[in-house]
């Protein structure tokens, strides 16, 4: 899946824009490729080694607690607005990711 939703970024970049706009910097190129690494590939690593480890629900339960975590932090860490529909849709994932526990 990864692998097509690359290939589909990079054709639609190819279709809407010259190939010169694909000349960047050497820094950006290196900045890309970590971010690729960090947040793409050790992720999607981490996960397959989850599913393997503790099985594909468990994996699944703990993968549903991670946009919350990214909320959190960013409203702790960047300051990012928190307000009464963003704490009840929170909450309303935590439920579901404790009636799915349950079972």
């Amino acid at each position: 899946a990864s692998s097509v939703a690359c290939g589909l970024c990079i054709g639609q970049f190819m279709l809407l824009r010259p190939l010169s706009a694909a000349g960047v910097p050497e820094p950006v190129l290196w900045l890309s490729l970590l971010n690729a690494t960090a947040c793409t590939v050790a992720p999607v690593l981490l996960l397959m080694l989850a599913i393997a480890r503790i099985g594909a629900p468990l994996a699944a339960q703990v993968g549903m607690v991670g946009p919350m975590s990214t909320l959190l932090m960013g409203y702790a860490i960047l300051g990012e607005p928190m307000n009464a529909w963003i704490a009840l849709g929170t909450l309303l994932v935590l439920g579901g990711v404790f009636l799915v526990g349950r079972r």
